[in-house]
């Protein structure tokens, strides 16, 4: 409680947040969870050098981190997804956190979608490494023979489509791109479409 609320002290915190993430979710979670409340208080105070936009860095840093402790660490998929949806809610194409957030973008949503098949104790296959794109998996999950798969898939979609529409016009954008000439594709894509127009 004696620490400083500082923009200086949430930075600090965010960057030990940073080199925990890659071997500590949890711990990562409490740093960028205590640097938004830090940079949260140095805001409301009007302290020299706190900004919104720092806030909501870290606080989508947080989302990501905590997501990845209770769906990687936890094996909690249902309840890491709200934490997903946070990070998309924050994390839009046409706000400055997009270009900060560029390179976590396309994994939490691959693992996002990848979480249905855990969900539901299915294997996936190897789909969440790193060569497999959103849009792959989408394609995937939305034209999987288990048909509980494809309807959390759809479900999940849906909950997406309404914090983060930009996001998912650029997955049903790639699955064109990626096979125009299949059928499949075009009828995943345009029922990725469909959602956006609800």
């Amino acid at each position: 409680e004696n620490v400083p609320r500082t923009p200086d002290k949430a930075r600090q915190l965010s960057k030990t947040a940073m080199l925990q993430r890659s071997q500590d979710f949890a711990a990562s979670a409490r740093s960028y969870l205590y640097a938004c409340r830090i940079q949260w208080e140095a805001v409301e105070e009007g302290e020299m050098g706190a900004t919104l936009e720092e806030l909501r860095w870290y606080m989508a840093s947080y989302a990501s981190v905590k997501a990845g402790e209770l769906s990687q660490i936890h094996r909690n998929y249902a309840r890491s997804r709200p934490y997903y949806m946070a990070f998309f809610r924050l994390v839009q194409e046409d706000d400055p956190l997009w270009s900060r957030m560029r390179g976590l973008i396309n994994p939490m949503l691959s693992y996002y979608w990848v979480n249905a098949w855990r969900e539901l104790g299915l294997n996936s296959g190897g789909l969440g490494q790193n060569t497999t794109s959103p849009a792959e998996i989408a394609v995937r999950a939305a034209t999987y023979e288990n048909q509980e798969l494809s309807r959390l898939w759809f479900e999940m979609t849906q909950d997406l489509a309404e914090v983060n529409p930009g996001l998912l016009r650029r997955v049903a954008n790639q699955i064109r791109l990626t096979r125009n000439d299949s059928p499949v594709y075009a009828q995943v894509a345009d029922k990725i479409e469909q959602m956006l127009m609800v």
